[in-house]
């Protein structure tokens, strides 16, 4: 199949529908994981910057 000249390169090599949506079920859960760690990453700060406050994190 051939390749548009404005491709995005994450789609290049891609022949089929199936490897298109599996590469963006990837990216999704990467873009998931990045966002969860981002977070993860502030409630930390948070904790360390308010030592004494008691942070409600769950639920």
């Amino acid at each position: 199949m051939a390749h548009a000249a404005d491709e995005h390169e994450a789609a290049k090599g891609l022949v089929i529908r199936a490897e298109l949506v599996e590469e963006i079920g990837v990216l999704a859960r990467d873009i998931l994981e990045g966002a969860k760690n981002n977070f993860d990453n502030v409630v930390a700060q948070l904790k360390i910057v308010n030592a004494g406050v008691e942070l409600t994190t769950e639920g």
